[in-house]
């Protein structure tokens, strides 16, 4: 009878049960994340667990390496400079320097202090040793190190030596110098006359040239006109020089004054022969001659001093 109702309301057996469950699983669209989804039904209630799971990857820095060493270009000798290369790396590192002192077969090497740049310049506690560069490479993996070979043993500064060269002038008529130059008039032939105010020690003037009017004396009456020509020690006529003559011994020619040079560097003088010289045959005139430069001594500065003579007859 109890089936019967159950047919009549129009519920059938299949109908009626505990419950049934279903699973669905979802995958995002992520390498790194699934989700998945429970949904368990019930004749009263429903039940839905959702569980994430999640994957974190990460990358790995290799340690920098080295595939050739650095290498030292420069001459070894003290005083020149050295220059270090890196060498070949791996791994993109940034590199820092330490230069190296060794004995002269590349062994028991020191640091040097100070000397971490890539150029090293070699001092005299480097001679007679061998140099090595030290170069280390790092980068987020590590660091790494490589040296180089040994230079060639470190060999002293060349000696430098100052050789003096002396320079020899010699003075020609035809050249001047810086004390001779100003007031310099050019004669021609070679002849350049200066003013005596332009001769000043170590040069000195000379009285070079003697000329005497008449040539051979036979009168008293006839007076004795003496040219002295004055030169300074590199050969150029002096004009303004004061040129002095007496008798030697006194008081047998009269005394004229001082005479002037002129631009030829000639001085003219007259003398008179006087009663107490002896005009006999073969005798000598003799003069005692100067020549100087006004406002000087005339036994000290360019002055200048001869005898010179004149046989009579």
């Amino acid at each position: 009878m109890a089936v019967a109702v159950l047919a009549a309301l129009g519920l059938g057996a299949a109908r009626i049960g505990t419950g049934s469950a279903a699973v669905q699983q979802t995958t995002t669209g992520t390498t790194d994340s699934t989700t998945a989804s429970t949904t368990t039904s019930t004749s009263s209630s429903t039940t839905t667990t959702t569980a994430t799971t999640t994957t974190t990857s990460s990358t790995t820095v290799a340690q920098p390496s080295s595939s050739s060493p650095p290498v030292i270009s420069g001459q070894a000798v003290v005083g020149q400079t050295l220059t270090a290369s890196t060498g070949t790396w791996q791994g993109s590192p940034t590199f820092t320097y330490q230069w190296l002192r060794c004995d002269p077969n590349g062994g028991s090497c020191a640091a040097i202090l100070g000397a971490n740049q890539p150029t090293y310049t070699l001092t005299s506690a480097d001679a007679g040793t061998t140099i090595r560069v030290q170069v280390t490479g790092t980068n987020a993996g590590g660091s790494a190190t490589d040296t180089s070979v040994p230079t060639a043993i470190v060999q002293a500064a060349p000696t430098t030596t100052t050789t003096r060269t002396t320079t020899t002038t010699t003075t020609t008529p035809t050249t001047t110098t810086s004390g001779n130059a100003t007031g310099l008039i050019d004669l021609g032939n070679g002849v350049k006359s200066i003013p005596v105010s332009s001769v000043s020690l170590p040069d000195r003037l000379t009285a070079s040239r003697i000329r005497w009017s008449p040539s051979s004396i036979v009168s008293r009456e006839t007076p004795v006109t003496v040219q002295v020509q004055v030169v300074d020690s590199n050969g150029f006529v002096v004009r303004n020089a004061l040129v002095y003559a007496t008798g030697v011994p006194f008081h047998r020619l009269s005394q004229p004054p001082e005479a002037v040079t002129n631009t030829q560097g000639w001085a003219t003088l007259t003398f008179q022969i006087l009663p107490s010289f002896s005009l006999r045959r073969g005798n000598l005139i003799v003069l005692f001659v100067r020549a100087r430069k006004p406002g000087e001594s005339a036994l000290a500065g360019v002055s200048t001093r001869r005898l010179v003579a004149l046989r009579i007859g």
